[in-house]
């Protein structure tokens, strides 16, 4: 019955059955192009990422030099802040890790720059998969289990936004990842920004969902009122 009335909505107004197909195609453009494969690697950019680096470009630092990467933890107590000049590698970022083996635990560190944003924040794109966040010693923040079963560890793939102390100058962030998937780290990009502005770009950059989300409910409510008018 639903699909009866629209069809004849669409066949008594044309305009809106052009509004349809020009949303429609403004939707698949985007969206093909809000991802970006590296070939060889297997990276994926996420569009907030890039739309981050982009509002972002004075207010923001993407942070990707200085990054160094460990395998597994250190020993059973996880005492890795003493362990600071031991193994350590240089990893190229955005990028995975190599060597990985059939280690499942994956350290990533880097100093953080000496910036001065109000309500300084870690915007973190999706990660492969759980994993915590330290600023030194102190854990800051946590998504998931680690070593939990594999049902369990699969939490999607949202992006982060982690809070830094405003001392947070010439510390270092860690970040211990677990995953039983066939990658492990983060997907796209690791910025430095205020918590006011990384909220702003998020939702700039769905803002066209919002939109067309919102064409789609006004839509359904004229399809409502025209049956109940019928």
């Amino acid at each position: 019955m639903g699909s009866i009335i629209l069809l004849k909505i669409l066949k008594e107004y044309p305009l809106i059955k052009g509004l349809i197909i020009v949303v429609l195609f403004l939707y698949i453009l985007p969206s093909q192009a809000s991802t970006e494969i590296t070939p060889n690697k297997g990276m994926i950019f996420s569009h907030h990422s890039e739309a981050l680096i982009k509002t972002f470009e004075t207010k923001s630092f993407k942070i990707t030099d200085g990054w160094l990467y460990k395998w597994g933890d250190p020993d059973i107590n996880h005492n890795i802040w003493n362990l600071n000049n031991s193994k350590w590698k240089p990893l190229k970022f955005p990028g995975w890790a190599p060597e990985r083996g059939k280690n499942k635990i994956l350290w990533m560190k880097v100093k953080l720059p000496d910036l001065n944003p109000k309500d300084p924040c870690i915007y973190l794109d999706p990660t492969e998969q759980s994993f915590e966040a330290y600023l030194d010693n102190e854990l800051i923040y946590k998504f998931g289990e680690i070593n939990a079963p594999k049902k369990a560890n699969s939490l999607g793939y949202p992006w982060h936004i982690i809070p830094l102390e405003k001392n947070y100058h010439g510390k270092s962030l860690y970040l211990r990842i677990y995953s039983e998937q066939n990658l492990i780290g983060v997907y796209g990009n690791i910025v430095l920004a205020s918590h006011a502005d990384i909220i702003k770009d998020l939702i700039r950059a769905d803002l066209f969902r919002i939109i067309l989300g919102s064409f789609f409910i006004l839509v359904g409510l004229f399809c409502l009122i025209t049956f109940a008018r019928s």
